[in-house]
């Protein structure tokens, strides 16, 4: 159960081909600040695989706070 462990972080409009914007740069270092400060993992859900850049956003904050993230890329369920 992500609520648990995990920050989560829900991008399904992140999705190939889509720009790195600032809302969603903003949004990674929030989710990783109150992960640290929770003392849990910070995680994203994409539906499907993200940009490159996106990951490689995820990768930095991943080193700037010293703390690995989950990138899940599974579509969820609707309904």
């Amino acid at each position: 159960m992500p609520a648990a462990r995990w920050i989560s972080s829900d991008r399904p409009d992140t999705v190939s081909g889509q720009p790195l914007g600032k809302a969603f740069r903003k949004q990674a270092q929030a989710t990783f600040k109150m992960a640290k400060a929770t003392e849990r993992v910070p995680y994203f859900q994409f539906d499907g695989p993200p940009e490159g850049s996106v990951v490689d956003a995820i990768r930095r904050y991943s080193q700037r706070y010293k703390m690995p993230a989950v990138i899940d890329t599974e579509v969820l369920p609707v309904g």
